[in-house]
């Protein structure tokens, strides 16, 4: 076992014991993943970094839009009625990200359009990095979707 799996390991340890349920990830590289809010996940990857993603199939979004019909649609206007889509959750949750010192971002593919909320735990103890979850009001024993 690497150390980054060692300290991951300890994470969801600490987490336990406050009784958040933590879960790993279907990688199977140890990163672990947790029930957020209203059954968002968040994930702890192996390099340290937390991330929430709030996410919108383009498939969706292409129906939504053009319909029946075959209109093609341009990718900036997909990911613009995306990102809309997306707007009320986000805003509702973008403040308590920001100040517990998360970053935005956004991660768009043919697939998938998402707005993600990342911060860096790398460098904290794992009882440091439980606490960040714990600002969240990470919520227990309910399994999540990513």
């Amino acid at each position: 076992m690497t150390p980054r799996q060692d300290w991951l390991r300890e994470v969801k340890t600490s987490l336990g014991q406050r009784g958040v349920s933590p879960r790993e990830s279907e990688a199977g590289d140890g990163s672990i993943d947790f029930t957020w809010e209203e059954s968002f996940a968040l994930h702890l990857g192996t390099n340290g970094i937390l991330t929430c993603s709030f996410k919108v199939d383009m498939e969706e979004i292409r129906m939504l839009v053009s319909g029946d019909t075959t209109e093609d649609l341009s990718e900036d206007e997909l990911c613009r009625v995306a990102r809309e889509e997306l707007r009320p959750m986000v805003d509702r949750y973008r403040r308590r990200f920001m100040q517990t010192g998360f970053e935005e971002g956004v991660e768009s593919d043919r697939d998938q359009y998402a707005i993600v909320f990342t911060k860096s735990l790398s460098g904290m103890t794992p009882h440091e990095a439980s606490e960040e979850f714990k600002k969240l009001s990470v919520s227990s024993g309910r399994a999540s979707g990513s």
